[in-house]
């Protein structure tokens, strides 16, 4: 039996949602799959990862564990999973601090002692040479039965923090200006945690996800958990699927460069009217859930 284990130590609820995603697909596949995560109550057990035999061990994080790849890999298979390729250039691109910068692109050349070295990103997966692996999330099914709340306006969600790159200014003017309409939304909040299940409990009403990314940058996870999530996506043209987006009808794309609140009113309203989004499920199981798995991470875990 295949034995997977997952290592999440930097506190990003993103990452630990898709290692346990990757727990979930992978234990339905009839392997044993675990994660090791910062975000559980014991924290993480180094002595217990260090006694690991014949795994693959998946680092999810540029962290600690990173200085243990050397050891790790003596006895198990380490994939490590590289989010942001391209080094400090890449940093500097995205707007990082000078510090985080420097501190993450020393930490990167550990990744180069992994046995392998994957990317969420298909462009990039190309572009560096490196093994394509998509972000997986567990569909919305596996956490039971969620009621769905019938709330009168149609809702504009906001995952994660607020962050200029990510078009907050634009989504707190449009809350400003069209409150009056429709319901602008925050996760998490001062009332609602950052749990996964909380996050699927919060979003089960009519909506869309706005995530307006105005500077270049790799993938973000909050594009594929829209869809996972079965809402349209409102993105950039630089968002790394926004091709995808407009083709299969998965949300809108405005130019990143927009700053008209009436072209993303418009967009909203588009949304708002449509009844029907089937295309969306299709495309997370085929991109970011069961079926992602089974044609990508099944052969390389």
């Amino acid at each position: 039996m295949k034995s997977i284990i997952n290592v999440v130590d930097r506190k990003r609820w993103g990452l630990q949602e898709h290692a346990h995603a990757v727990d979930f697909f992978s234990n339905q596949a009839g392997y044993s799959s675990k994660t090791y995560s910062v975000f559980d109550a014991n924290g993480l057990n180094f002595f217990k990862l260090l006694q690991e035999r014949n795994s693959t061990i998946i680092i999810w994080s540029l962290g600690l564990c990173a200085l243990l790849i050397p050891l790790l890999r003596m006895k198990n298979k380490v994939i490590f999973i590289c989010h942001e390729p391209g080094g400090l250039k890449q940093r500097f691109k995205k707007k990082d601090g000078l510090f985080y910068s420097l501190y993450v692109s020393a930490y990167e050349l550990l990744m180069h002692l992994s046995n392998q070295i994957a990317t969420p990103n298909k462009i990039n997966a190309k572009k560096y040479n490196l093994k394509y692996l998509p972000l997986l999330y567990k569909p919305v099914s596996s956490f039971g039965k969620i009621s769905t709340k019938d709330l009168s306006k149609f809702c504009i969600y906001y995952l994660g923090r607020l962050d200029d790159r990510r078009g907050s200014k634009i989504f707190l003017e449009l809350k400003r200006k069209f409150s009056d309409i429709y319901d602008f939304r925050f996760f998490p909040n001062e009332d609602i945690g950052p749990s996964e299940l909380n996050k699927v409990r919060f979003t089960r009403n009519r909506g869309c996800i706005f995530n307006f990314y105005q500077i270049n940058h790799n993938q973000s996870g909050v594009t594929g958990d829209a869809l996972r999530l079965g809402l349209p996506v409102i993105v950039s043209n630089l968002d790394f699927i926004f091709e995808d987006i407009k083709h299969f009808k998965l949300g809108k794309v405005i130019d990143f460069n927009e700053t008209n609140l009436a072209k993303f009113i418009d967009a909203i309203n588009e949304l708002n009217s449509r009844t029907r989004f089937n295309e969306i499920f299709h495309y997370y199981n085929s991109n970011f859930g069961k079926k992602a798995f089974d044609s990508f991470w099944d052969e390389a875990i």
